[in-house]
């Protein structure tokens, strides 16, 4: 009987470990209302308030080894590799908006779930955290971001810095991160769950990344890119939607 407890430990330990590597790991976010944007930034992002309802979201951004785990079950290849080689524990980078958006259908079918990546409403929200920090779990990048000055020029391992309040990584640098929005400007009234502009050619990203400057990777700042090109300094994170 001993042995057999033992077994079963054993095999949901494996399973577990096996899973939290192949699959993002998925942290509650209650929702509420919270003032988003920041006018003083510029003219597109005036300060208004805004209405969340309950979602759940990646503890860390997509990693090599969860996107090599997506490549080898279709039997495509990896994308081009950045200059410093593939880590399997830090961030996937040199994927577009297009190829995440593939990505989320296939996850999407392997867990019964609907994955998306986040709005730019939920993303802030959750990089906020619950405070009012200027990045991500903190005032002082150093504690919670790789960043121009620290990373060296390149990606590190996802989650190696401190978290922020809900239990979020590197929302602030390593990697920038796509939003399912395209970019636009903020209306000033106060909305609910928010999907932002419908017809712009561009897609919204956030968070800053190794590439950057402490200035874009405050919880505030706005980065826009096409939905094709591929970048060294860009991943993403997932969110999940909970159904109704």
């Amino acid at each position: 009987m001993r042995n057999f407890i033992y077994r079963l430990f054993l095999l949901l330990f494996v399973t577990e470990q096996g899973f939290a590597q192949h699959y993002p790991n998925m942290v509650d976010v209650a929702g509420g209302s919270f003032w988003m944007g920041d006018s003083l930034q510029d003219a597109t992002s005036g300060r208004h308030e805004v209405v969340l309802s309950p979602f759940r979201i990646a503890a860390t951004e997509t990693t090599v080894a969860q996107w090599r785990v997506y490549c080898e079950a279709l039997k495509i290849a990896m994308p081009s590799p950045p200059g410093w080689g593939w880590q399997e524990d830090h961030p996937i980078v040199n994927v577009s908006w297009n190829d995440v958006g593939k990505y989320m259908e296939w996850l999407s079918k392997q867990n019964g779930k609907i994955y998306r990546l986040p709005t730019e409403a939920e993303w802030e929200f959750a990089a906020n955290g619950g405070n009012s920090t200027v990045f991500s779990g903190s005032d002082d990048i150093e504690e919670v971001a790789w960043f121009v000055k620290n990373a060296g020029n390149q990606t590190h391992p996802a989650g190696s810095k401190k978290p922020n309040a809900l239990g979020l990584y590197d929302m602030s640098g390593n990697a920038a991160e796509f939003c399912q929005d395209r970019f636009g400007s903020y209306t000033s009234r106060k909305v609910t769950n928010p999907k932002g502009n419908q017809t712009s050619f561009f897609r919204m990203v956030r968070g800053g990344s190794w590439y950057n400057t402490s200035t874009f990777c405050t919880n505030k700042h706005r980065e826009k890119v096409a939905a094709t090109p591929r970048f060294d300094y860009i991943g993403f994170r997932i969110v999940e939607e909970i159904s109704k």
